[in-house]
Formats: structure tokens, sequence, C-alpha cells
């Protein structure tokens, strides 16, 4: 007798393969392919919300955690499904391998939470010089037993319906900063840029070799996957490209420079252009020329940084978030790379407003004019359980980019 978790899994399994193989999914791999590669497109449209989906669908009350964290993802998958925008669905199932050795850097962050959950702070860890050898490289070696058990109790749970993918690759996006901030707290890390520039070089030049010795031991141990036919980045923007792999490629051992990857700098987007560059930039530069493309930036301004930004090798997407001057990133990229253009959300959200949000769009396209970008809607943490907003923002989005480029 098949418990109701599993048959809801398998009925959203099937959903999901059905819908992978359809000529509709077929024609925007098709698309995005063409739109990374820079030739002319209709922009894609995207939403990309994960607490506020959970809002309207409800997150899976499963006993069992590997049962909860398929049905979640199942659930959003086919949330995703309805809302037609330009997702593109793939017939199986990442899952994380699981690692001998915890934590990533041999440190583990501290944490403390708000009374009411949600919100936290890291404790600072890192104090004087001498602490940042605590730092380690993240161990490749994985638990293949448990990791074969994990894969096992996934395929049994799908019956087969989706297959099953073990994701081998530990970071999957590169931003020391994000690290730093983890092992001093946000507000510590920002004063230290200013009053302890020793300690920030020091740590930054720990976590970069620390980032280096894990791609290329990663890349010996034959861990990486390719992610530039399907599967996309941590940011989930499809990553359909013909420039990856590169001509050489051997099927049998993925490289670096195969594969697409993605980093930003948020936790300094209120520092200098000259902090950027010193604390940022200078060591990330070496960690992204291994790679064969880089899309950059999440929701920092990117203002007067833009000469910054044009020295990441092998860049071909970046983010233009509701704070950076759409204008300004047309004039300083031109047609260079795709931007990622995301709509202000919170007007979204808290105006409701169709003719606002297709004002919003239209705008937004004839700044752009043929720069390659596509029109996104992401980090929306509740839509004030408003079930129609998502789906109204895609038709009329769809309706802009349409009407405006063929």
């Amino acid at each position: 007798m098949v418990d109701s978790t599993i048959q809801k899994i398998r009925q959203m399994a099937l959903r999901v393969v059905q819908k992978a193989a359809s000529v509709e999914n077929r024609e925007r791999r098709e698309r995005w392919r063409r739109h990374n590669d820079l030739q002319k497109t209709v922009p894609p449209v995207l939403v990309r919300v994960w607490v506020a989906a959970f809002e309207l669908i409800g997150w899976s009350t499963a006993a069992d955690p590997l049962q909860r964290q398929i049905e979640n993802h199942l659930k959003w998958t086919c949330f995703n499904i309805d809302l037609d925008d330009d997702h593109v669905f793939e017939p199986w199932i990442a899952l994380p391998a699981v690692f001998e050795r915890e934590p990533l850097f041999g440190l583990a962050p501290e944490y403390q939470f708000a009374p009411s959950g949600g919100a936290y702070v890291h404790h600072r860890l890192i104090h004087v010089l001498q602490d940042v050898e605590k730092i380690t490289t993240p161990d490749v070696r994985i638990d293949e037993p448990h990791t074969r058990e994990l894969k096992e109790r996934a395929e049994e749970m799908l019956d087969g319906i989706l297959d099953v993918r073990i994701n081998r690759l530990r970071l999957p996006f590169v931003n020391l900063a994000y690290h730093a901030e983890s092992f001093l707290g946000m507000g510590n890390f920002l004063i230290a840029l200013v009053e302890e520039p020793q300690l920030i070089h020091a740590l930054m030049a720990r976590l970069r070799d620390a980032y280096l010795d894990y791609y290329r031991t990663a890349e010996k141990a034959n861990h990486l996957q390719t992610n530039s036919h399907g599967g996309g980045n941590s940011n989930r923007i499809p990553l359909f490209t013909d420039q990856l792999p590169k001509a050489d490629f051997n099927e049998d051992h993925v490289r670096l420079r195969d594969l697409w990857m993605f980093s930003d700098t948020q936790e300094l987007g209120s520092a200098s252009p000259a902090m950027v560059e010193e604390f940022f930039l200078n060591y990330h530069l070496p960690i992204l020329a291994l790679f064969g493309r880089v899309s950059f930036g999440c929701c920092e301004s990117h203002h007067r940084k833009w000469h910054l930004i044009r020295r990441i090798p092998n860049l071909a997407r970046v983010s233009v978030s509701p704070w950076t001057s759409l204008a300004e990133a047309v004039k300083e990229m031109g047609n260079r790379v795709v931007l990622n253009w995301r709509v202000n959300n919170m007007k979204v959200v808290t105006e409701s407003s169709p003719r606002k949000m297709r004002e919003e769009i239209a705008e937004g396209l004839k700044i752009t004019g043929d720069c390659p970008m596509e029109v996104v809607l992401q980090d929306v943490e509740t839509v004030y359980g408003k079930k129609d907003l998502l789906s109204t923002w895609v038709k009329i989005a769809r309706a802009e980019t349409e009407g405006i480029r063929v």
C-alpha cells in the first residue's frame, strides 16, 4: 500500500516529466539558447519566488525529511508550470551528495535568530589574524554509501518517473564576501573594511585559496557536471548555450572551463567602488577565470562599478536590480552581455496594479532597445494572499515583450 505522500509525489512527477517532454518546453530551451548566445529573441519572462510560492501552495507536512524535500521541490515545480512563464523543465531531480566532512570551510557559522524566527545575525568567529587559519579548504570526499542510499530511496519514491541525479559540487557559486560575512557578522564585516583592512585582506586571501584548491581538486576528482544544457545555476536562470562545453570537451571528464558559474557581491552593495575592487574583485578574478562563462550580480547596486564588472573574464550575464539604473546598465554594458533586469518587486506586490505593472515593463523595454535582456520578478516573500498576482504579472509581461519585439 503506497502512502498518500508517495502518491502525491508520483502524480506531480508525472506532470513534470510530461511537461519536460512537451513541444513548448523544447521551444523554450531553444529560445534560451539563442538568448544566452546574444541572438535576437523575444525577452524571456521569469518569476523566481520560493517563500511566496509556498504561501500559496503550502509546505509539505511529510514526517520523513527526504519525502518532505522531494515533495516541496515538486510542488514548487508544478507551481511554476501553472505560472506559464519561461521556466524550462527537466525530466530529473537533483539531490546533493552526502559529504564526509562538515562544515564547509571547517568553521561552522553561528546564528542568533530573532524571537519571531526568520531574521538572524551571525556571531563573530574571526577576531584576530591567527583566527583566519581556522578556515580550511572544503573537502571533496563523498560518503558514497550514504549518498547511494539517498539516491536509491529517492528512486524508489519516484518509481522511475523522474531520474535522480546527484550533485557532487559543494560550491555552486563564487562570493568570498558571503562567507566572510558569515564568520564576522554583517555589521562587523562592513566596519572591518575601514578599521581592520589587514584582517579582511587575510580573510579574503584565505577564502580565495580555499576556493581555488577546492575547484581544482573537484575537477581532478571528476565531480563536475555540465550546466549549459539544463539545470541552471544557483539563481535558476536557464543556461542553454552553444558556447559551452568547449570544443575539446570530453564527456567523461568535465572541466571547470566547461561550466557556467554564478558570482555576486551583495554584501558589498553599500561599499565604494574602490573598496569593492580592493576587497572583492582582486580576489575573485583568479577564481572566475577558471570558468567558461560567468553570470554576475544579484540584488546589489552596480552604480559606479561597471568598469570593475567589465574586468570579469567570460562575463555573459549581469543583474540589473531595482537599485540599479537600467539606463546606466544599457549605457555601460551595451550588447556585450545579457541584462538580467529585475522589476521592482515591492511595487508589484504592494500596489498590485496591472496598469502600473504594464507601465514599468513597457518603460524597461523602451530603455533597453535592442540590448539582450530578460524580464524577471523575484525575491517576493509574500503576496499577502493575492492568489492571482504572480500569474497576472506573467500575462502582462508576456503581452508587453511579445508586443514590442519579435
